[in-house]
């Protein structure tokens, strides 16, 4: 049984992730669940942008045919190699939970399979099964907590080369909250101003989060940014 919080994830990822073979990753933030099946993807020894290594397969594929993840994943690729199954929209379908199940008890050596399901609750079989399989990973998504968002936050401005101050930082969580797909990209909207600005303060994530209109001529907002920083670009990087 191995089941991966949260603050896990990171260092499962870059050290143990190689030893599994089937993730089942729910909970209620679609965002992060697409988001971690991604990053498992990415770590697996498939192209991607192979359709003849790469499979996906959303639950009703697998409603119209309850055999076909079996059938799937007993097939040799056409050019041999890894081959990786993912399997989108599931929720607690007793042919998905029973394929596994079956999957899981025998070494599946050129084969992967990544489930994506929603807010699975405890005691559901499908998360009975990933929680109670030495064999399978569960990988639970919740709503991004404090430690998670200023990890995210600080990853984001970091690639940029920017700082950001505590009160511009506390601005930018209350903006993004626990909405994932949000998160990252309401940091790459500060992004843009890169080296030049240096810090974000708070004067610009105020009125970020007010929605108020820039003064003519500053439509991005740098005068207000530079009045916190100091410093007066001319223009932003694009």
């Amino acid at each position: 049984m191995a089941e991966i919080k949260s603050h896990e994830f990171e260092g499962f990822l870059q050290r143990s992730v190689s030893a599994y073979r089937i993730f089942v990753i729910y909970g209620p933030d679609r965002g992060l669940v697409s988001e971690r099946a991604g990053q498992i993807a990415g770590k697996s020894s498939v192209a991607l942008d192979d359709p003849f290594s790469l499979i996906k397969l959303d639950i009703g594929d697998l409603q119209k045919d309850p055999g076909r993840l079996l059938d799937e994943a007993g097939t040799i690729g056409l050019f041999g190699g890894e081959k990786l199954l993912w399997v989108r929209g599931a929720a607690n379908e007793k042919y998905l939970v029973d394929a596994l199940d079956h999957l899981s008890q025998k070494p599946l050596d050129a084969t992967s399979i990544i489930v994506e399901a929603g807010d699975l609750k405890k005691g559901s079989l499908l998360r009975k099964l990933a929680e109670g399989t030495r064999s399978i990973v569960a990988i639970p998504c919740y709503s991004d907590d404090a430690r998670a968002l200023n990890g995210l936050i600080d990853s984001e401005l970091a690639s940029e080369g920017l700082r950001i101050t505590p009160a511009a930082r506390q601005a930018l969580i209350g903006l993004i909250g626990g909405d994932r797909p949000a998160s990252p990209t309401e940091g790459r909207k500060i992004a843009p101003y890169r080296r030049r600005i240096g810090t974000i303060g708070g004067p610009y994530m105020h009125r970020r989060h007010r929605g108020a209109r820039a003064p003519p001529g500053d439509p991005n907002g740098v005068a207000t940014l530079s009045r916190h920083t100091g410093t007066f670009p001319r223009t932003p990087h694009k």
